[in-house]
């Protein structure tokens, strides 16, 4: 149990030394999470909601 405490406490120490480097680090996440689920959304939003409302499957008739 010490051993998480000492590395817990060692961990918070680092990111309070390095609060630019953990801001940014931060900040790169949140960005780059927000612009797969935008991607992702613009995908889906794009596609065709039923088979039958493709514009190849009326020509196909």
């Amino acid at each position: 149990m010490t051993a998480y405490l000492e590395a817990f406490r060692a961990a918070l120490t680092s990111l309070l030394a390095h609060r630019m480097r953990s801001f940014l680090t931060t900040l790169g996440i949140l960005i780059g999470t927000a612009s797969v689920i935008a991607v992702v959304s613009l995908i889906q939003a794009f596609r065709p909601s039923s088979p039958n409302s493709s514009p190849t499957s009326a020509a196909a008739r």
